[in-house]
């Protein structure tokens, strides 16, 4: 499932890795689309002032099932059980257990810059900045605290989590960053490596031992 910022989506049949096929699309109309998150039969789009519930149930034909309006700017967005997680200046947490009619149950307002970027595990919530990276305990959605974090210093365009690490990518003007944060401990994450790059990165993927970055132009 890949989002383009033209606001559409399409679904591409990777069942033959050397031949990938796209076997449907659909547009969202509107502004750009800036995240996507995937859970059971739907996805979860940010876009624009707006988060789109689509059906992905027939992945030949997915269907918008509502459009729940922000009141910012949808930067990110991720998922999990009943519940999206949604930058949108800050956090926002949407019950989608009704994907007709997503409503808000909870939100996060960062100290510092507005919120980039959002990963989730099962009792908390890791988000960054322009400044800092957060844990938030989200056991309680409606009641949402940080319990740790510490300053990352630089635009977050990325953010994965791998077992008891965070990898964050952080953009420093015409540079790059890899930022490495051991998160065995919530409440007292760590900085335990960086890696220095040519140019911003623009995402990144963890698999096993590595990790996978991409940059304008390459």
């Amino acid at each position: 499932y890949v989002i383009f910022g033209d606001s559409r989506l399409q679904v591409i049949d990777v069942s033959d890795p050397t031949n990938p096929q796209q076997v449907s699309r659909i547009p969202m109309g509107g502004d750009t689309s800036n995240g996507i998150a995937i859970v059971g039969d739907h996805a979860y789009v940010a876009r624009g002032a707006a988060m789109v519930v689509i059906d992905i149930s027939d992945p030949r034909n997915p269907r918008r099932v509502s459009l729940y309006q922000t009141g910012g700017w949808a930067s990110h967005v991720a998922a999990s059980g009943d519940q999206a997680y949604l930058i949108d200046s800050g956090l926002q947490v949407i019950d989608v257990s009704d994907p007709v009619t997503p409503r808000r149950m909870g939100q996060f307002q960062p100290y510092y810059r507005a919120t980039t970027v959002v990963a989730l595990t099962e009792h908390y919530a890791y988000t960054a900045d322009g400044v800092r990276f957060e844990v938030i305990d989200r056991s309680n959605p409606a009641q949402l605290r940080s319990v740790g974090g510490l300053e990352v210093n630089g635009w977050t365009s990325g953010l994965v989590l791998s077992g008891n690490y965070a990898y964050l990518n952080v953009d420093e003007e015409t540079q790059g960053r890899l930022v490495v944060i051991d998160v065995g401990n919530p409440a007292d994450p760590r900085q335990i490596g960086t890696f220095d790059m040519e140019r911003p990165a623009t995402d990144l993927a963890v698999s096993g031992q590595f990790v996978y970055l991409t940059a304008e132009g390459v």
